[in-house]
Order: C-alpha cells, then structure tokens, then sequence
C-alpha cells in the first residue's frame, strides 16, 4: 500500500512538472529587461502623424518586438517602430507601424470608443503607480479612433467606459501607418516623486494576418487577455519632476427640448442646467464634484428577455459613476462564475434608478486615487424625492430622497496581491408629507426597495496572485436592516489556475437568507443560499486547418436552498474553437436540472405558475461567429433546451454589414419558442399546458462623419413587453471631452402610448479669441513641411474645394424656460483652408 501510495504521489509530481516546466522555460523569454527613457523636449510638438518634427529625432526608435499569436516569441512579420517624448504638460508617444501591402490595412471604425479589435491597431499600456497591478491603457486604430480604459488587478476587471482627455493623429502612407499621441500629465495618476518609473508595453495587432506583437513578450499562458498582465510590462524611465497641471477642471452642461405623449397628447418643455467639477488634490487623488447631475447622453439599455428565476443584470453606462469604479469594485468578477451575472456589495446602478425610471439626483462627491500604496474611494449621492406613475395600473411609487454613501479602501500586498474593506449606507428619508400622501390615497405607496429607513453592509476582501497563473479571491460580507438580526452573512471563495494549455476554476458561495444588499446586485432567486461552480478546461492548439486553438470544457454549476436542495444545476460539455482570421466556432451539450418548491412561486407568464417539481433535461447548441473585419459579419446562436415540463427552441442571428469606415449596419433578431409547458392558471383555477413564443429585433445604425463627430442610433422592440424604442445620439467632440450632444429617444408601449425626448447639451465651451488663436496656430503648423503622405485620416479633412478660406456662422437660439427672459445661445463657427499649392487641407469646428 505505501508503495503504491508513493507511486502514485511520483506520477503527479511528474505531471506537475510536465504543466509547470514549460510555462516557466517560455516565461524565461520574458525575463530580459525591457526599458525605455522617455526624452525630455522644452516645446510641445503638434500632433498631426507626421512623425516629421525635429524633436522626434533626438531618440533612436524602439523596434524590438515579439509576436504573442500566431507564434509565441518568433520575430513579426511587420516591423514596428516607437518613440516616446515628454515636456512639463504631456507625453508624446510617436508609432510607426510599417507594412508590406499598405493597401491590405483594415481599418472600418471611426467612433470612440468603437470595437478597434476588429481593425488593425495600437495599444499603450501605462503602470502608472508601478505597483504590478493596475494601468491605464490607450488604443488607436488607423483612422484615429479613439479607444481607452482602466484596468484593474491584472485585468480582473476593466473599465472599457473611462474617457481621458488626450490627443492623437494618424496617417498612411507608402510605407504602412503611423500615429502621434498626445497625453496630458493631468489625465494620468501617478506617486509624487522627483524620479518617476512606470510599467509599460505596446501591443500591435495586424488583423488581416490576426496577428498580434508586443514590445515585451506577452506569453500565451497569461490567459484570455494576456496584453493586461501588468506584473510583466516593460519600464520607461527618465522622468523627472513631473507635476499634475490642470489643477481644476469645470464641465457645465446645459440642456433644453421637448417631452411629447401621443396617447394622451401632450407637449412639455424640458430645460436644465449642471455642473461637473475636478480637482486634482494631489497628483494620484482626485476629487470629483456633480451638481444636477444630467445623463442624457448616456446610451439606452439594450433590451433582454428574461424566461428564468435570476435577475437581468445592466451594466453603468454613466461617466460620473464610470470613473474610478475598479477601485469600488466588490464582489464577484464579470469573468467569474458560470457565465451568470456577478454578485456585487456595490452596484452604482442603484443609485438614481428606481421602478425603471431614472430619478432626479441632487449632487454628489466623489473622492479616489491611491496613497502610500492604498486605493481609497469614497462617493456621497444625494437623489431627490420624485414619483414613478404606472399608468396600467394606475398607481404611484413614491421614491423618498434617498442618500448613497460608499467608502472603499484596498491595500496592495506582496507582489501583485491585495486586501480590502468597504462600507456602503443608503438612508431613506421619509417626510411626514409622503405618509400623508400614502394614508390618503389607496394607489399611493413607498417603492418596495425603499420601504426600509437605512440599509449598511459592511465587508472585506482579499485578491492574491501567485506566480502568473495561480490566483485566490473571497469576500466576508454582512448586511443592516431594521428588523433582520440573524442569517445576514455573505463569504466567497475561488481559486482558478490558468495556462495556455490547462486551466481550472473551483468556487464557493454563500448568501444567507437575510443578506440584503440593497446598494449591491444579487442574481440568485430568493430561495437560493449557496452556489458552488467547478470548471475543468483544456486547450490545445491541434494541427487542424482554419483552427487556431481550441478550448474543450466542462462547467459544473450547482444553486442549494437552505435546506442542501438543489435548486439548479448544469453540467456543461463544450468545444470552442478560434479560426486563424479571428471566427469562432462553438458547440456544447449540457444536462440541466430545476426545482420548484411549493412555496415558490415562480410566475411565468400572467397568472400562469410553474408547477411545483423537479425537472431535468438534455440540452444542445451551437454557435458561429465569422471575421469581424469583413464588410459583412454574422454573428450566430441556437439551440434546444429542456424547460421545466416543456422545451425551448432559441436561437439569436445578428448581421453586420460595414460598407465603408464611415457606417456601419447591424441587425439582431432572437427568438425563443417555448412549447408543451404545464403551469397553473391561476385566473382559472385549473392547471393546463401552454405555449407562447417571444421576439427581440435591435437595429443599430452607426455613421462618422470624422473621430470627432457622429451618430449613433438604436432602435428596439420587444414582443414579450410589447415595447418599441429608439435612442438616437448626435456627438461631436470638439475638444477632448468638451461635447456637444443632440439625443432624441422615444418610446412606446402596447403601441398606445408613446414618450419622445428630444434634448441638447453643450459641455464645456471655448472663447472666440481662443478659437481664433487655435486657427491661426494650427494653420501655420499643419502648412509648414512639404507634403510626404498619399492619405491624411484627421477630423474634417475635405477632398476637394476652391482655395482660400471659407468662414461659416450660424447662432440658434434655444429657449431654454418660458419663465425666464432670457435665451440659450449656441453659436455654430466653422473654418476650411485649402492649399491647392501642396494639396493640403485642415477645417476646423467649434461651439460655444
């Protein structure tokens, strides 16, 4: 027995080390040091993609790069080049991007903040903090769209909705692309120190050749977004007394239109004003400040069915609550768990929602950044008392104002790891008026998440990363509520392993039956306590044609109520495949089970109850997904499902078509036909069996004009709800998050009844004099060297018209309150120059 016990501990040891002495004989590749110094220059440079001021000649170009896919560390097929400037304001990084067939460079996206992975593209990484953890990053594509976010913890989560205020340009030519990028000092967080050292790397990503090269090495078994393992950046070096500049930031808004019901007919003039402030208190912590806080040019939801006993999950959409929001982060990962939504202590999308509408907030404070090696956040919200009329049932939900307070704290640790504490309070305040109301009229009540008169949680987590494969997570947590004093205690736990070739995930969670974070988002149904996940994965890289790699797994999912019953469970069998130009093939088996407990009711339809049982079924499916970067993409999903006592058919096609880099056409239609399923009808009092059958069609139209001006538009409907919206969006950037907005939304319901908002604000202006000295500055810039470019991709750029300077003026004037007596004026200027003597031409557009 004891030999056999020894023989058996050799052969895994032997397998450990077949997994683990590959990874760290490539991970060798990476152990060189790759650094850069940054050059310092006494006059800022004009960002146009030249590449042509005498500055960028002081230091030799950077072009040592590696390729991550498709052949881990072999030499690119492209050559890169970089170089990176700085002065007392900015830093300047200039990209070459050389190519043997510039003719064959995809670039179809105009938009910020569009999909740029799709195109050919650059991305900077900045460890600003150098903690090995945590970075800003900024992407840039061939037609100068805009892409740029924060990451937190290596990539455990990543806040793709952050907007900095930086420049760039780009051009083509003979030779390949390149690109200027200007980045103020201001819109980055850094220590205070006379010398300063950050992490850094570039990412190139040639897409017809789905090609991928990094200056430092980035290694396969860094998991699904190897370019964020911030632990293995590179450095740049050479800094010295940098300072924030921009020590305040004021961002007004105005805005004005007109609300309009068609069922009853009504028109309602709409107006009001706000104010954004940021203050750099020191240069790694900012303090932000909202008065009237306005979000009308925040994108609508996408609409979602929902057939089961989990909540739907929306994501914040809302720059004053984006910003800053890894540091709140508490809770599960978006990228944990069984592909359900994440359980979160905070979820800013409570606050300033309620009965699906949005509600007046009054002000806020936000304060965040990191000190002595500790992030601290800290947020205060203060939203108003306002109604939520339901016309169908001819009720009102009064939501009292309500005051948001989080306080956040995470303290890095060893290498890469840290621990955490939060604090969340959310206190109801209930005015005598409200309870008058409520006594006073039957169809007048208290929304129900805002009955109780306060509600705190409290918890701490812990994140710690060992080597570059190994990572643990958890969280203790425990609620407050007026008259819950016992099961008020949440904790997870996960452990997860990830190499290029294998890869596990083991968790465990716990909620008991009186944890209620009302500041967070729970998923699980009500009779839910426990959920354990297991997630086995092997991925290999077979020798097959058109296969990239493969991802084979199995995901086991099990939701216990607080007698050990399982509730739900599945058992996932899948195959994904990655094809060499970027499509995807997918197909899975899984056997599901469901419980229905005889006390929880679960309404399915109206007045139609899933009877109480066990259930369980087969289910199949099958996915596609072709290349992103042709003119036309297809994106695709069916399958069939069991579902309680009946069955589903479900399918979702959504087709791209991008006919050039200026528009772009999407349409999704989803289906689910449900068939056979016993419920009990309770406006009969009988049980019977039912069908019925729901659609979801979303149309998306999307047109630029240039990177700095375009529209957007999504339109709706929902068969299930019976509902018909549309959100359309005008945006034109004419400075860095200086914006000017036209939004109009309507939506219907039962097609009886309709709410059209159509509304503009203009953020942030620039003077006369300063639009002026901006011209002039520009021209003399942009006209100075003798043209060297067959392509110019820059805002406003015209092909052909008559030489000489055109000026164009328009003023509307926009009443802003028919009890005022004075007027919104918003004055539209525009400026082309052409020099038909070098075939050149800039144009400029300001509001103010």
């Amino acid at each position: 027995m004891k030999r056999m016990i020894k023989g058996l501990k050799c052969k895994y040891l032997l397998i450990l080390l077949l997994v683990i002495i590959p990874s760290e004989r490539l991970l060798s590749g990476a152990e060189k040091i790759y650094s850069i110094q940054a050059q310092w220059i006494t006059h800022p440079i004009w960002i146009d993609g030249r590449l042509e001021a005498a500055e960028w000649a002081l230091v030799k170009p950077e072009q040592q790069f590696t390729q991550c896919e498709p052949k881990e560390l072999a030499a690119p097929s492209e050559r890169t080049e970089f170089r990176i400037l700085y002065d007392s304001k900015n830093l300047y990084i200039g990209v070459s991007c050389f190519d043997s067939q510039p003719d064959e460079i995809i670039a179809t996206e105009m938009r910020r903040d569009g999909d740029l992975f799709k195109n050919d593209m650059v991305m900077l990484v900045f460890d600003t903090f150098y903690d090995h953890r945590n970075a800003f990053y900024f992407s840039i594509n061939p037609l100068g769209a805009k892409v740029d976010g924060i990451v937190t913890d290596e990539g455990k989560d990543v806040n793709r909705d952050w907007n900095g205020v930086w420049m760039c340009a780009t051009l083509c030519d003979s030779s390949g692309w390149h690109a200027e990028l200007e980045i103020p000092f201001s819109t980055l967080r850094f220590q205070k120190s006379d010398k300063q050292c950050w992490g850094f790397n570039i990412v190139r990503k040639i897409r017809r050749k789905n090609e991928y090269v990094s200056w430092t090495p980035i290694l396969r078994s860094y998991g699904f977004t190897p370019y964020f393992k911030i632990s293995r950046l590179g450095t740049i070096t050479g800094f010295k007394n940098l300072c924030q500049q921009q020590a305040i930031q004021v961002t007004p808004y105005l805005l004005s239109g007109v609300e309009r019901k068609f069922a009853p007919s009504a028109k309602t003039p709409t107006g009001d004003v706000g104010i954004d402030f940021k203050y750099n208190i020191t240069s790694n912590l900012v303090a932000d400040i909202t008065w009237n806080t306005d979000f009308a040019q925040v994108e609508a939801d996408e609409v979602q069915v929902n057939l089961s006993r989990f909540s739907l999950f929306f994501p914040e959409k809302r720059d004053f609550l984006l910003e800053g929001a890894g540091i709140f982060k508490f809770g599960e990962s978006s990228q944990d768990g069984d592909g359900r939504f994440p359980t979160l202590l905070f979820f800013s999308r409570q606050i300033g929602l309620a009965e699906g509408k949005a509600l007046p907030i009054l002000g806020g404070l936000k304060l965040s950044g990191k000190l002595a090696g500790t992030h601290i956040g800290l947020l205060n919200m203060q939203v108003q008392q306002a109604d939520a009329f339901d016309e169908d049932e001819n009720t009102t939900a009064i939501v009292p104002s309500t005051n948001f307070s989080v306080v956040r704290f995470k303290r890095d640790v060893l290498e890469k790891s840290t621990i955490g504490f939060i604090f969340t309070n959310k206190a109801v305040g209930v005015e005598p008026g409200i309870l008058n109301r409520i006594s006073g009229d039957p169809n007048v009540y208290i929304s129900e998440d805002f009955e109780n008169r306060y509600n705190r949680t409290i918890g701490a987590d812990f994140h710690f990363a060992f080597f570059h494969n190994f990572n643990a997570d958890g969280f203790i947590a425990r609620s407050f509520s007026p008259g819950i004093t016992t099961d008020d205690l949440a904790y997870n736990s996960k452990i997860s392993w990830r190499s290029d070739l294998f890869g596990f995930d083991l968790q465990h969670m716990n909620i008991q039956s009186g944890f209620n974070p009302e500041l967070g988002f729970v998923s699980f149904p009500d009779e839910v306590t426990r959920k354990n996940f297991l997630n086995l994965s092997f991925s290999p890289r077979p020798n097959i044609p058109y296969i990239r790699k493969s991802y084979i797994f199995c995901e086991n999912t099990w939701y216990f109520n607080p007698q050990n019953k399982l509730i739900s469970g599945e058992t996932l069998l899948g195959n994904f495949n990655v094809l060499e130009d970027g499509g995807v093939v997918f197909y899975a088996y899984s056997r599901g089970s469901e419980r229905i407990m005889g006390t929880d009711e679960f309404e399915i339809r109206e007045n139609k109850f899933v009877l109480p049982g066990y259930y369980g079924g087969n289910n199949f499916m099958f996915g596609l997904m072709t290349d992103a970067s042709r003119m036309v993409a297809v994106e695709g999903f069916a399958g069939q499902f069991g579902f309680y006592s009946g069955n589903i058919r479900s399918a979702d096609v959504e087709i791209t078509c991008t006919p050039n880099h200026h528009l772009s056409l999407a349409v999704n239609y989803g289906v689910n036909r449900i068939s056979d399923l016993d419920v009990y009808a309770l406006d009969l009092s009988r049980s019977e069996s039912i069908g019925f059958t729901t659609h979801l069609i979303r149309g998306r139209i999307n047109y630029s004009f240039n990177p700095r001006l375009f529209i957007r538009s999504l339109l709706q409907w929902n068969s299930d709800e019976e509902q018909l919206s549309a959100n359309v969006l005008l945006n034109y950037i004419y400075r860095p998050c200086s914006n000017l907005y036209l939004v109009y939304n309507e939506f219907r319901e039962d097609r009886e009844e309709a709410t059209s908002v159509i509304a503009h604000s203009s953020l942030r202006s620039v003077t006369f004099s300063d639009f002026k000295r901006l011209l002039y500055r520009s021209l003399q810039k942009h006209f100075r060297h003798p043209p060297q470019i067959t392509k110019v991709f820059s805002p406003g750029m015209a092909r052909e018209c008559k030489n000489g300077l055109i000026f164009l003026m328009s003023r509307w004037f926009v009443p802003f309150s028919r009890s005022a007596n004075w007027n919104l004026s918003l004055r539209i200027e525009a400026f082309y120059f052409r020099d038909a003597a070098h075939d050149r031409a800039v144009s400029f557009f300001a509001c103010h």
